[in-house]
């Protein structure tokens, strides 16, 4: 997935402008329709992924000796305030379809380019959530330098391809949002960090918990 961050970049903003362009419906059944479809609609926020202070007590599995670890669960809380602004941030954005589920099981290649499959998990999301979906797929995967070239080139196709309709700056906050949200579910589950143990990535995990707990911080500049 990472070798095609340019095509992502690029078919993603694609994505959002036809689709954001179909989400102004006149008749009221499609409007109401597109409403239940709603990212924002509370079952879809519920979900484990979205809350990720159900996981916060994983953190005790860390060793207790390991000076790095100390105090990650008061900081990890304090993103709380900071997510939810850019939350509301979110709610107000504008629309578009969204699929967020970026595995390379739902890519293949054809005549007319990469082709994406599985659409189950599609909502009406908000501009920049599918690219916090890519990004954190890839953050799982990799190491730090090599997630980071990855995310340059596809930010780098990403923001050439938006539509001019568009606000890029509120595209990025989103982003960042959908992504922190995604890691943190999936690095604070009780298995990621087994398994980070059990490999002797220790020194990795903390690298990724430091990046997450920047990244708010980041998305103000």
């Amino acid at each position: 997935m990472g070798k095609i961050a340019t095509q992502i970049g690029q078919g993603i903003a694609e994505i959002e402008n036809l689709s954001n362009l179909h989400l102004q419906p006149k008749n009221w059944q499609q409007r109401y329709r597109f409403w239940e479809m709603d990212f924002f609609r509370p079952w879809y926020l519920l979900r484990w992924r979205f809350n990720f202070v159900r996981y916060l007590p994983s953190l005790s599995e860390l060793p207790a000796d390991d000076a790095r670890f100390h105090g990650l669960k008061e900081r990890l809380l304090g993103l709380q305030p900071e997510l939810n602004r850019a939350k509301a941030r979110a709610f107000n954005s504008q629309r578009c379809f969204c699929h967020m589920d970026y595995l390379a099981k739902n890519f293949f290649s054809s005549r007319e380019g990469f082709q994406m499959i599985d659409w189950s998990e599609v909502k009406v999301g908000r501009i920049g959530f599918d690219g916090g979906a890519y990004l954190s797929a890839i953050f799982r995967q990799e190491d730090m330098a090599r997630f980071m070239r990855i995310r340059m080139y596809f930010l780098r196709s990403y923001v050439a391809a938006l539509d001019e309709r568009f606000d890029a700056q509120s595209a990025l906050h989103n982003m960042d949002y959908f992504f922190l949200q995604n890691a943190l579910w999936h690095f604070l589950r009780p298995k990621t960090i087994a398994d980070y143990q059990q490999r002797g990535k220790l020194d990795l995990l903390h690298e990724k918990y430091e990046y997450l707990l920047a990244l708010p911080w980041m998305a103000k500049g």
